[in-house]
């Protein structure tokens, strides 16, 4: 359902996300199935014990943090204006609870759920996107989404989700009805018109053609250069002057990076931002903590030829585009560095597994971290792990490679499959 519609994330009942309803459901379900005696997670490897130690560390540092914020909240020029945003904030930490979420859901299950989790991903995306165009073609534009193209900037990382998917199934059942999903999703990134996701793309198909070989590697560049020119076709047909917009609007990005003063003037509003966020981070290192209000570091002088550009950007809430740097920032350099650590262990697992695994499980393996990838890449440039609309599937491809990494460990060991 997130996948279908971003508003979907953000229901809210009194202050609560759904998306939080669903977790506290799915966590006494599983507290009723231990007091049953079943078994949640089967660990039975020592590297990923460590990796999610230092999950554990990293998420009791950020509880301790905001303990702290919480019982010495005082409203100031500096800090956020209520509790419940302090807890909003707090969501860098508390939604890598979903790696546990899906180590519990997927226990003794096989491949086939994960691809039904692939599949419900692929579907739901490409089911909203259509509906968008269709609004968009009949002209019901007030239903388009502001933050980028017709596809909207957020929905565009599902369509590079669903790029990656649709490939797995194409070259796993040789079923060319993906090969067209491969091209319809490439449509919707364009659309999209988002550079995020531009980088999101080409970096997990990079990774996808390091990862892959032999046969794999060369079916992999076939359906590239066949949605390639395929894409090229579609744009030709409606719009001959498409493609130079697209490019034009490429380098405008770009190029605003030196140069504010260009139309979109979004990247050197990051840089400043950032700049703003690593000088509070060297004077406070032990971090800022959830409390803080990083919007009042935003440039927004950067609009400053766009008066109500100003006036709409700065009554948003807006993070400085760069999940990373607000854990940093947030959590100081302990906090940041349980998280880069357990990352750090978390590449390690992927790569000893990746030797390991063989046909149908290494393939979910590689698209599983390649969508990590693209998400990650994201979050380096958007607010992504702040909010549950894509914060969830950065934990959650975590959770599925993890629980890859463990079946596939415990069948090398007793010499038996990873289950279909």
């Amino acid at each position: 359902m997130a996948t279908l519609a971003r508003e979907f994330t953000y229901i809210k009942f009194g202050f609560i996300y759904i998306t939080e309803l669903i977790m506290l459901s799915v966590i006494l379900s599983s507290m009723v199935r231990a007091s049953l005696g079943r078994k949640l997670i089967t660990f039975k490897n020592g590297i990923i014990n460590v990796a999610l130690l230092f999950l554990f560390a990293y998420q009791s540092w950020g509880l301790l943090r905001l303990i702290y914020d919480l019982l010495f909240f005082k409203p100031s020029v500096t800090s956020e204006d209520n509790i419940l945003t302090v807890l909003r904030n707090f969501s860098l930490v508390y939604y890598s609870i979903f790696v546990y979420i899906v180590l519990i859901v997927l226990n003794f299950e096989g491949a086939k759920k994960i691809e039904a989790i692939f599949k419900s991903i692929l579907y739901f995306s490409v089911l909203r996107n259509i509906v968008v165009i269709v609004l968009y073609a009949i002209g019901y534009e007030t239903f388009i989404p502001e933050d980028g193209g017709i596809i909207g900037g957020h929905h565009s990382l599902f369509a590079v989700f669903s790029f990656l998917i649709s490939f797995y199934f194409l070259i796993e059942y040789r079923d060319l009805k993906y090969l067209f999903f491969l091209l319809l999703n490439l449509i919707f990134v364009v659309l999209s018109s988002h550079r995020s996701a531009f980088m999101a793309l080409i970096g997990s198909v990079l990774l996808l053609i390091l990862l892959y070989k032999g046969q794999i590697k060369f079916k992999l560049i076939t359906a590239l250069l066949i949605s390639f020119f395929g894409l090229s076709f579609v744009i030709i047909t409606f719009s001959e002057s498409a493609f130079a917009f697209i490019v034009r609007k490429i380098s405008e990005n770009f190029e605003s990076l030196v140069y504010y003063k260009l139309s979109d003037p979004n990247s050197n509003w990051r840089y400043l931002y950032w700049n703003n966020v690593l000088k509070v981070f060297l004077e406070n290192p032990i971090g800022v903590g959830f409390n803080y209000s990083l919007s009042n570091l935003a440039p927004w002088w950067v609009w400053s030829d766009n008066p109500r550009e100003i006036l709409f950007r700065s009554s948003l809430r807006l993070d400085p585009h760069n999940s990373f740097l607000s854990i940093l920032v947030r959590t100081g350099a302990v906090g940041f560095a349980m998280f880069t650590l357990f990352l750090a262990i978390f590449f390690i697992i992927v790569r000893k597994t990746y030797k390991k695994a063989k046909g149908k499980i290494k393939n979910l393996l590689i698209i599983s971290f390649s969508n990590f990838i693209s998400v990650s890449m994201f979050a380096m440039f958007n607010v992504t792990l702040e909010g549950p609309y894509h914060g969830t599937f950065f934990w959650i491809w975590i959770g599925i490679c993890l629980f890859i990494a463990l079946n596939v460990k415990n069948a090398v060991e007793s010499n038996g499959i990873f289950k279909d």
